[in-house]
């Protein structure tokens, strides 16, 4: 989405703008009683400001690394919560980092509460048809060539993705125009071809 990546007013992209319009959706339609508990994976500063300004959310971010996030922890290995713990977890363009992407799945679908859902999103090559991964490669050149970026472990084919996601336990819903109105994304900056995977448990 090259021509309305970046919002000149707020600093978002157009996956920021995509997470937000689900959650305006989701809160627009459900009837909630108290906070709901969101976890969040390493995001953008302007998505967080926006999680941050709507009361609606008990909002925690985390990073395996950076500690200007609340939290440091392993998405791979997150004992520190317990079972059923949060209503929501972000994870955004996370799992293409991380050497065990299914174990990193499985550890969201442990933490999330029963009938908790997961934003999953991942960098997916339509014109592949399997997952290409190779945790050995370290030279920045081939992981640039094989991955598209040099600290990425693999590129998704979208099946290959989808069944990953369903092998971890979750309900995968594919959330497209036809969920959000053409008129709702073109308002946002989104393209209509978007699609937002969610993972229902």
């Amino acid at each position: 989405n090259v021509e309305e990546y970046h919002c000149r007013e707020s600093g978002s992209n157009d996956r920021d703008r995509l997470y937000a319009l689900f959650l305006d959706k989701l809160i627009s339609e459900t009837s909630i009683g108290t906070k709901l508990k969101v976890l969040d994976f390493s995001p953008s500063k302007p998505f967080e400001e926006y999680m941050r300004w709507n009361k609606t959310y008990d909002y925690t971010t985390a990073d395996g690394l950076l500690d200007t996030y609340d939290i440091v922890v392993d998405i791979q290995d997150m004992h520190r919560f317990a079972d059923n713990t949060f209503d929501g977890v972000i994870c955004s363009h996370v799992l293409e980092h991380v050497p065990d992407d299914i174990k990193a799945m499985k550890e969201i679908y442990r933490i999330l509460k029963q009938g908790g859902w997961a934003i999953l999103m991942a960098p997916v090559n339509l014109k592949r048809s399997e997952i290409d991964e190779d945790f050995t490669i370290t030279d920045i050149g081939e992981r640039w060539r094989r991955f598209g970026q040099d600290d990425h472990l693999r590129v998704y084919s979208k099946n290959g993705y989808m069944n990953r996601i369903k092998e971890s336990g979750f309900k995968l819903m594919e959330l497209t125009s036809d969920y959000f109105g053409e008129f709702e994304l073109q308002k946002n900056g989104i393209t209509k071809t978007s699609v937002l995977y969610l993972g229902l448990k």
